[in-house]
């Protein structure tokens, strides 16, 4: 079930039942403290199936599998070629500090910006830790699913070829100029479809501190990277997963996408970059309440000036550290302020 795929079915939801799937889907209101500086969201010209009557459609379907979601007719979509930038948020903690870090965060397939934000509590911990974000949307689909276009592993299933990584670059130049955002702490974080976007910006544009990849994989050879080597990679997966293998594979089994490399595989590649050649254990995190005891194992890859760290969630399925407590800690971890 593609369902499963970035959006947590309600059946699997701890807590709050059907209304915490909202939190994936629906759109959030800005906290109080929170400073929007800079304009317009993601744009495309994508058609949503929801509200548009169905027509022919001018794209090649994806080759039909049992793991495909058919939730409509298709409908005509011409995919704009980028995205633009959307908002800088700035919390009120930032103001009177001086430049700050900056992260954008990515969503996964057929989420939105807004909702995952809200969902592992960044307006919040952006506060508390004293950052500017931003939580920007993806390109529509045919079925009105919103993706990134990681690459040939995920998740731009249509073959629109949208550029995300000239639309994404555009919005981190902005952050970088922003008085209140420190250029040299530019991070990315994705979830899923956008853990993929994650890495592959870490590959393709130069000045990115560091980058965290939830359920996501590397959608590219890196050692084929056009920008400098990041110096900060932390990769989380479910030892479980049944949609990202964390052993490599193709997403959802599906023929018709390139396969990306086992989790730790592509973490150890990352740390070569910069001379990391050591796998040393780190101890256990607690990062998954449903699950007993402290079940995520830590690999660091150290000898070298950079942190790159395999976080395996032992029993942990496709959605893995999206509480906004889980979150907090990876970004203690991916913003250098613990071990």
């Amino acid at each position: 079930m593609l369902r499963s795929f970035f959006v947590r079915p309600v059946s699997s939801l701890r807590g709050s039942g059907a209304a915490l799937a909202l939190t994936w889907l629906c759109a959030c209101n800005e906290g109080a403290n929170d400073v929007p500086v800079v304009a317009p969201a993601i744009a495309t010209s994508a058609v949503s199936a929801a509200s548009s009557p169905a027509v022919a459609s001018t794209s090649t379907p994806a080759s039909s599998s049992p793991t495909d979601l058919v939730v409509g007719p298709a409908v005509s979509v011409t995919a704009a070629p980028t995205p633009t930038p959307t908002e800088i948020v700035v919390p009120a903690s930032v103001k009177s500090e001086g430049r700050r870090p900056f992260v954008l965060l990515l969503h996964g397939f057929s989420g939105s910006g807004a909702a995952i934000a809200k969902h592992v509590g960044l307006p919040a911990h952006a506060l508390a830790m004293r950052f500017s974000w931003a939580a920007p949307d993806g390109t529509l689909d045919r079925l009105g699913r919103r993706h990134w276009n990681a690459g040939p592993a995920c998740c731009d299933f249509d073959r629109f070829g949208t550029d995300h990584v000239a639309g994404l670059r555009v919005l981190l130049d902005r952050a970088r100029a922003h008085p209140s955002v420190d250029p040299s702490r530019i991070y990315v974080a994705g979830v899923s479809n956008g853990g993929f976007m994650a890495e592959r910006l870490g590959c393709d544009v130069p000045g990115i501190a560091g980058v965290l990849d939830i359920a996501g994989g590397s959608p590219v050879d890196v050692q084929q990277c056009k920008a400098p080597p990041i110096a900060r990679l932390i990769h989380v997966h479910g030892d479980k997963d049944p949609t990202v293998a964390v052993a490599g594979g193709r997403v959802l089994g599906r023929t018709d996408v390139a396969a990306h490399p086992p989790a730790a595989d592509a973490v150890r590649r990352w740390g070569e970059r910069v001379g990391c050649g050591t796998q040393t254990p780190a101890g256990t995190l607690d990062l998954e309440a449903s699950i007993a005891d402290a079940e995520t194992s830590r690999t660091q890859y150290a000898g070298c000036n950079g942190h790159f760290e395999l976080l395996l969630v032992q029993g942990g399925g496709h959605d893995v550290a999206s509480s906004p407590s889980s979150f907090a800690s990876l970004l203690t971890i991916l913003l250098g302020e613990s071990p």
